[in-house]
């Protein structure tokens, strides 16, 4: 495992990447390696995400500081993202579900 990250890493590095491809899943996105955890992640892991960049992913954090329990649709909060910015992130299948919280959101 460390010598697969390794790896990565020196890809990263030599390419100058500052996004790396996901790992495949299977071909309807419900099924990859790893998937990001909204109320977790750091800001190079939400840039992983189809249609999140710097700025956006520093106001996904920003806009968790306030809440908990962030669920895809709370993203319709932070500027820029839209239903279909949304609906990319569902299809992706890289947004890790969080059991509902008890308010039952």
């Amino acid at each position: 495992m460390f010598g697969l990250v390794l790896l990565i890493a020196a890809f990263a590095l030599v390419t100058g990447a500052e996004r790396l491809p996901w790992p495949l899943g299977s071909r309807d996105g419900s099924c990859h390696a790893w998937r990001v955890d909204l109320d977790l992640a750091i800001g190079s892991e939400l840039r992983l995400l189809p249609g999140i960049g710097k700025v956006r992913s520093g106001a996904i954090m920003a806009l968790r500081s306030t809440r908990t329990g962030l669920q895809t649709s709370d993203l319709l909060q932070v500027p820029g993202i839209g239903a279909g910015t949304i609906a990319r992130l569902e299809a992706s299948g890289l947004i890790r579900r969080l059991q509902p919280v008890p308010d039952g959101r």
